[in-house]
């Protein structure tokens, strides 16, 4: 799954700055992968609209061509927490 299929036909919100994430056991995992597995892990509802959300805060994150899980983890949480 493309990290373009989180997006609205409309949606111009640019995509992340990176195409990979680097796994804890050095395994490489596509962003939509990154993104599902968060949602799961931090207890959010897998919907449509919690992906774009999660989409749209990956594309401000600094531009690198791969980040870690526990990069992206704690840049998230600081997103969401309230």
């Amino acid at each position: 799954m493309s990290q373009l299929e989180y997006k609205d036909q409309n949606d111009s919100r640019d995509k992340p700055g990176f195409s990979a994430v680097f796994t804890s056991d050095n395994k490489i995992i596509s962003v939509s992968e990154y993104i599902e597995t968060f949602l799961i892990t931090r207890g959010y509802e897998t919907t449509h609209q919690n992906r774009l959300k999660i989409a749209d805060s990956l594309s401000h994150v600094p531009m690198r061509e791969r980040h870690s899980v526990s990069e992206l983890d704690h840049w998230l949480d600081s997103q969401f927490k309230s």
